[in-house]
């Protein structure tokens, strides 16, 4: 399976974006985001979260193994991205405001709503 990437090169460590829509899961991930958080959200905020079906999945370029063909490059993601790192935060912050999406940092147990001033603890 092919999954599209935009690397972006944040510094210290280097970030990959990729869409994540796989209906399979991805809506139940998000459903129980919405439980876990509800007491953080208006019924407003809540509701839109729970209409959400897709993702924007932000990882570590830096690879543990990369793989080079004359068609791809195959890279394997690391956790060594934290989001509390200033580049890392704005290109977070930006990609929320352009798609009015929920932040969420698995790193740092936080997360953040779209437009929201600060981040909450989970």
């Amino acid at each position: 399976m092919v999954v599209p990437q935009l690397l972006v090169g944040t510094s210290p460590t280097a970030l990959t974006i990729q869409v994540d829509g796989d209906r399979q899961y991805v809506p139940g991930e998000i459903a129980e985001l919405a439980e876990q958080i509800q007491g953080h959200l208006s019924p407003h905020l809540r509701q839109a979260l729970l209409s959400c079906d897709t993702r924007l999945d932000l990882m570590s370029a830096t690879p543990a193994e990369r793989t080079v063909t004359d068609r791809e490059i195959i890279v394997v993601a690391q956790t060594d991205m934290d989001p509390a790192q200033p580049e890392v935060e704005k290109v977070i912050l930006s990609l929320s405001a352009i798609t009015s999406g929920y932040i969420l940092d698995c790193v740092n147990n936080r997360f953040r709503v779209p437009g929201g001033p600060e981040w909450m603890q989970l």
